[in-house]
């Protein structure tokens, strides 16, 4: 049985006020910045690419605003990576690197993992250039609800002694950073400070199929106001995705069934009226007259998923079918293999060796896996490039009014003129 799709609401976009404010003063950040470090959920590894900030960054990188001596270095760390497979972070992250000269860091950010090898990246910068700077400055983005927060709190404690490793409020919902954080000390021994920044969404998610389902990927790891849409909506996605991931053997059977009853295991269903009705049984979710209560059963499926991905065995993925809710398998190779390889900054040497071992035994080389991942990377560029040419409604009315607003302020201008 092939996947399909289920009818996704529409794309709704997500872009308050203090978000545009913070792309607005971003530039201005920017130039008194040495490092950018950019946080993204390694769930969603291409999606949580903001575009917006790959062209700022780029334009940073190329030519810095104030004259600042000193580094101009972007680290990008991908948070939560106990929540995909370990298989796949080794060649996603070589993939990533034939496009991107960045470095590149995994973290469990929520329980401190992989904090050391970051304070060890940053406290390096700031040495190789103590002499050209007093101090180092780090500016943190990313989308919102990506752990930006929780990494700076670790580091924190990593680089002060007897720091508090609350020292920045977080939540499970996006929004909690709303204003970029005053100037904040990582580290005594060398000096650097941060600033944190609000999460920003693109302000327009694009048209069609693609953006619907953009939309929804970013919603189910908790980067959208949730009011957004329902749980019976990210339901229907979230069990096509996990269909399409590994539709030999899916992961939520398991779910449906009374292994105290001894009653069979629900099989393979691409109905999620059917497995939310069935699910809603086998947790008792039951309104008067005995109708099942399919919205509590959605938003039970949806957080169960938003917090079992580390320990149901292929939540995340296969390497035959994917990895994470972005990568879905192009079986077309890339021209040609990749010709160099990239440190992978898993928590320790006994961890990338589990994950090699892992790798090992599903059958697959890191090669073929490389290829794999190129290709969606490649797929997901070109997308990319073409949502910044996409224009909403909303972006064009406001368009037409500050053109109408500068020919009015023009002829003003130019009936002065003739006065004088």
């Amino acid at each position: 049985m092939v996947p399909k799709l289920p009818p996704l609401p529409p794309a709704s976009s997500w872009y308050p006020g203090h978000m545009a404010l913070f792309a607005k003063n971003l530039p201005q950040l920017l130039s008194n910045t040495h490092v950018v470090l950019e946080a993204r959920d390694a769930r969603l590894p291409l999606t949580s690419i903001n575009p917006n900030f790959e062209e700022m960054l780029e334009k940073w990188r190329k030519n810095r605003g104030g004259g600042l001596a000193g580094p101009v270095e972007r680290v990008v760390v991908y948070n939560k990576v106990d929540l995909v497979p370990k298989w796949g972070v080794v060649p996603f992250e070589r993939a990533l690197s034939r496009h991107f000269d960045h470095k590149t860091i995994f973290t469990t950010a929520k329980l401190g993992k992989s904090m050391g090898s970051l304070h060890k990246h940053l406290t390096d910068i700031a040495r190789t250039h103590g002499k050209e700077i007093q101090h180092l400055n780090v500016l943190v983005v990313g989308m919102p609800n990506v752990g930006k927060s929780t990494i700076l709190n670790h580091l924190r404690s990593y680089g002060i002694k007897g720091a508090r490793s609350n020292a920045l409020k977080t939540s499970r919902l996006p929004g909690m950073t709303r204003a970029t954080s005053n100037r904040m000390r990582l580290c005594d021994d060398p000096l650097i400070y941060s600033i944190d920044s609000p999460g920003v969404m693109l302000p327009f998610l694009g048209y069609g199929d693609e953006a619907r389902e953009r939309a929804v990927k970013i919603s189910l790891i908790l980067a959208m106001k949730e009011s957004l849409f329902d749980y019976e909506q990210l339901a229907a996605y979230l069990l096509f995705r996990l269909n399409s991931m590994n539709p030999k053997a899916p992961p939520y059977p398991a779910l449906l069934s009374k292994p105290k009853n001894k009653q069979p295991v629900f099989p393979y269903t691409d109905s999620i009226e059917e497995f939310l009705q069935v699910l809603a049984t086998r947790m008792g979710y039951l309104l008067p007259g005995g109708v099942h209560d399919t919205s509590r059963a959605a938003k039970w499926f949806v957080e169960w998923w938003r917090g079992s991905a580390a320990e149901e065995e292929n939540l995340g993925g296969t390497p035959e079918w994917g990895w994470g809710l972005d990568c879905q398998w192009v079986m077309d190779e890339p021209e040609e293999m990749p010709n160099h390889t990239m440190p992978t900054f898993l928590d320790s040497t006994e961890a990338k060796a589990e994950a090699a071992q892992e790798r090992q035994i599903l059958g697959v080389s890191d090669e073929e896996l490389e290829w794999r991942f190129d290709t969606v990377i490649k797929r997901h560029l070109q997308r990319s490039k073409e949502l910044l040419n996409e224009v909403s409604e909303t972006q064009v009315k406001k368009r037409e009014k500050e053109e109408a607003m500068e020919r009015r302020e023009q002829k003003r201008r130019e009936m002065q003129h003739r006065k004088a």
